[in-house]
């Protein structure tokens, strides 16, 4: 019988690319500002500190991805559908807080690294 938590087994990387799928997505959906209103949030907030967090943790895949990561079709579409938004509503949010450069930042590194396919989210018409 296989063990499904052996590194070298097929298995394993499937439930490591799921994990790592799933996480990637939560930390999207916990970047994202809140859409009720746009106001300015206390900088001890936890809110604002878990939104943080959040983006740092991204800025970290981000800047370290590995192959599956860039060439993965998985992966890519993850980052167009998930992350295109959050980084948009960050960047022009009324707090000039670490959120609005974590989130250029994050831009930045998504321009940078990731296949071209992967920008349609931010230019459509190319």
């Amino acid at each position: 019988m296989l063990n499904p938590y052996d590194v070298t087994s097929p298995s394993f990387t499937k439930i490591l690319r799921k994990d790592v799928f799933l996480l990637f997505r939560r930390l999207c959906s916990l970047s994202k500002s809140p859409d009720e209103t746009n106001q300015v949030l206390d900088q001890t907030s936890n809110e604002l500190r878990g939104r943080i967090l959040a983006l740092e943790l991204l800025l970290s895949v981000l800047t370290n991805p590995g192959p599956v990561f860039r060439t993965n079709d998985l992966y890519v579409s993850l980052v167009k559908k998930d992350l295109c938004l959050p980084l948009s509503k960050n960047g022009i949010s009324s707090n000039r807080t670490a959120c609005s450069f974590l989130s250029y930042l994050i831009f930045f590194f998504v321009c940078q690294n990731q296949q071209r396919r992967s920008l349609t989210c931010l230019c459509p018409s190319s």
